[in-house]
């Protein structure tokens, strides 16, 4: 067993794979199901089901939770921001230094395994990649690598193709297909793969373009899944329609700052809720397990899956939840336990 924050994990004999679809609520699975059947052949022989996230449900903070597998009160990461009183100003909370406690990752990597981890922002490989040494890098600046900092020399020639811009919408699918040449080419015992909202900010569910981007992802999903690996699939906050989209500024941890509202026609992009649902489909004997869901109100549940195995949306209750997550975008479902079936531990 690995004990890292008071819990306690275990190794296993397949090479486990996280990975967070940042922004990936249900209502985004189920418009695209019918472009996505590798997804549905993991949800067919695993299990799915919806946790919540922490609070706020933003990418930082849940992050950081499903990596230390522990709340901000212990990981340090309570927000995107935090109110510095000294210097009177918000402060992006961006940097390691903030991380008060070791991550799964360092945790498998201490005890001899190896590691490895893609983002597609470079900001949050720098928490991932705290405390451990191993393949490390981000499709951001996967141009960028070098030997001595990332582990790896040439993540272009690894993929076969140049990296995308952050705010393409393949840059997310580039992190997948990162991941399943990684394992391909190097031994490892535990990779951790982590995506982007961009398509979830700019498109609701069964969209178009959402459904060409799931239909994107659901390819290397299979390619993932097509290895010998534990396979789980999450994603770290929620997505929910509103009406209208705010803007403000948090300082002195109060909203000082509120702009002009706009109807949300004008402002199709939408904000993170705190639901997510969670997809676990391991190897047999283990089977599927039924999602629960309430009525239409703001979301706050995660989605996981595993191997062979928007609209504007506020936060809701604090959560605590293993591994990986996925948002919802219109609907708060309960949590679904999987203690019994989870790959590597609890939370």
């Amino acid at each position: 067993m690995i004990e890292v924050n008071d819990r306690s994990y275990s190794p296993r004999d397949k090479t486990i794979v996280g990975v967070c679809i940042d922004g990936c609520a249900q209502d985004y699975l189920d418009a695209a199901e019918e472009v996505m059947p590798n997804l549905q052949a993991i949800v067919a022989r695993g299990a799915s089901g919806l946790v919540d996230t922490v609070i706020p449900s933003f990418t930082n903070p849940n992050n950081v939770a499903i990596v230390t597998g522990a709340p901000p009160e212990v990981n340090g990461i309570p927000g995107n921001f935090y109110y510095d009183t000294e210097a009177d100003e918000e402060v992006l909370m961006n940097d390691p230094r903030f991380l008060r406690a070791p991550t799964i990752l360092a945790a498998f990597h201490a005890a001899g395994h190896h590691v490895a981890a893609v983002t597609t922002k470079d900001k949050l490989r720098l928490f991932l990649s705290q405390g451990w040494l191993g393949i490390n890098f981000s499709v951001e600046k996967a141009h960028e690598v070098t030997e001595d900092e990332h582990c790896i020399a040439d993540v272009i020639d690894l993929v076969g193709r140049g990296n995308p811009g952050i705010y393409d919408p393949e840059a997310s699918v580039y992190c997948l297909e990162a991941g399943a040449r990684l394992l391909k080419r190097h031994d490892l015992d535990f990779l951790y793969l982590s995506t982007t909202d961009f398509v979830q900010h700019k498109w609701a569910p069964g969209e178009p373009e959402a459904n060409a981007f799931y239909a994107r992802l659901d390819r290397f999903i299979g390619e993932l899944d097509a290895q010998d690996i534990l396979l789980g699939l999450t994603a770290d906050h929620g997505m929910n329609a509103t009406t209208i989209r705010p803007k403000f500024s948090l300082s002195r941890l109060n909203y000082r700052k509120r702009e002009s509202l706009r109807p949300a026609s004008s402002c199709p992009s939408p904000i993170p809720t705190s639901s997510t649902t969670v997809l676990w489909a391991p190897t047999p004997p283990f089977t599927s397990r039924p999602t629960t869901s309430r009525p239409l109100q703001p979301s706050c549940a995660p989605s996981l899956a595993s191997k062979k195995s928007s609209p504007a949306t506020k936060p809701l209750r604090p959560t605590s939840y293993h591994l990986t997550a996925s948002e919802n975008w219109s609907s708060a479902q309960t949590a679904t336990p999987f203690s019994a079936a989870h790959p590597i531990g609890t939370t």
